[in-house]
């Protein structure tokens, strides 16, 4: 299998996207890159079209993370490196990578691939356009993100999601539009939810942790509601001065996340939150993907506590087994229950480390990708699930 993978080289902010490259490296078969940051440039200049004569026709074209080939906006290019610009180290400067995204962009109806896929972990699913889903139709693109079983329609979102600032950004251009698309196209959806890579994987048990609890990131509605519940406890809460002092400094206009030491300091000071706790309490959002942090925390060795996200069962994940279900009200109680019962907290914990190590790994995910595309290769995909924890293809329609 000959696998063409574009995308602009930076070690970005979300983990997953930095992961991607080397996700689709373990594909096998001969790896082709191509983009800023990953070719010569004399490549770049030569632009893709040239590039991919040369060393095509490929049986895959992967569009990586990094590339904006669903914004609709003329100024695409400008808006991806600019953004990289905030929250990227290592990136080309910003002329090479406008130059470069809008060549790539211009070239990707052309590429001479069987099958060309875009990368879609961190889209926003609820408020796509009809234009973008056009995008899609006209490139023929297989998605590799969601489908069906995690994007659910408007009308069932929680009320509370309401009153989530993301949610209010987009109000007026929440539709189905996306969850349509995959519901009528699942032979060109594979299923494929955030990952971990093995050196995330923590085996320190809980007793020598220091804290007791921690609710990392951005505070949504369930963990601004987590943390007030837990405000008034003396349970040791891990603290997050370290990402305060982040966020205060971007607001300065540092740029602390656009260098790869101040990148290594934030995943760093994440990575020691989740060793250095026992319970670490998370929640969906309001529209209820499945983000990294439910597979971090277990593969850090925490036990994790939460709100789940959509299709969590499905993902193998399963409460009192994996991880503990509650609301952000039963924090308190739920935490001195499990520390009257340690044995049974270090079991579980276990159980959501051994799961996210057998089945949401990056080996895991390389393994799930290769079946679904030599399945396309074959003619016989038709789509794919997850039933309890499996990556299950569905049969012939």
């Amino acid at each position: 299998m000959k696998v063409l993978y574009l995308d602009a080289f930076a070690v970005a902010l979300n983990p997953t996207a930095s992961l991607a490259a080397a996700l689709v490296g373990r594909l096998g078969g001969d790896l082709v890159l191509y983009g800023p940051g990953m070719s010569s440039e004399a490549d770049l200049d030569g632009g893709l079209r040239a590039f991919a004569e040369r060393h095509g026709p490929f049986d895959l074209a992967i569009l990586g993370p990094n590339l904006p080939v669903l914004d609709t906006r003329p100024n695409a290019a400008s808006e991806a490196a600019a953004f990289l610009a905030r929250f990227a180290a290592f990136a080309s400067d910003r002329d090479t990578l406008v130059s470069s995204l809008s060549d790539i962009l211009a070239s990707i109806s052309d590429l001479p691939a069987t099958t060309k896929a875009i990368w879609l972990l961190n889209f926003d699913f609820y408020a796509v356009t009809t234009a973008q889903i056009e995008a899609i139709n006209r490139l023929g693109l297989v998605v590799l993100g969601p489908n069906e079983q995690v994007v659910e329609p408007v009308d069932r979102l929680p009320e509370w999601a309401a009153s989530e600032k993301h949610f209010a950004r987009k109000r007026d251009r929440m539709s189905d539009n996306f969850r349509r698309f995959l519901v009528e196209n699942p032979h060109r959806t594979i299923p494929l939810p955030h990952f971990v890579a093995d050196a995330e994987l923590c085996f320190r048990a809980l007793a020598p942790r220091r804290y007791a609890i921690a609710v990392p990131g951005v505070e949504y509605v369930m963990r601004d509601r987590a943390i007030s519940a837990l405000r008034g406890s003396r349970l040791g809460m891990a603290p997050k001065t370290a990402f305060q002092a982040f966020r205060f400094a971007g607001r300065l206009g540092l740029r602390p996340l656009a260098r790869f030491l101040g990148l290594r300091l934030y995943h760093g000071a994440f990575q020691q939150t989740l060793m250095d706790t026992r319970y670490v309490f998370t929640a969906r959002g309001g529209f209820g993907i499945p983000v990294r942090k439910f597979f971090e925390i277990p593969a850090a060795g925490a036990l994790l506590m939460c709100v789940p996200p959509n299709g969590f069962d499905a993902l193998g994940f399963k409460d009192g087994v994996t991880h503990v279900e509650c609301e952000p009200d039963q924090l308190v109680d739920m935490i001195a229950d499990l520390d009257r019962r340690p044995e049974e907290a270090q079991r579980i914990a276990d159980a959501g480390r051994r799961l996210v190590a057998a089945t949401h790994s990056l080996s895991s995910r390389a393994d799930q990708l290769r079946v679904a595309v030599e399945a396309m290769r074959n003619g016989a995909y038709t789509g794919a699930d997850w039933v309890d924890g499996l990556f299950t293809m569905r049969k012939g329609m």
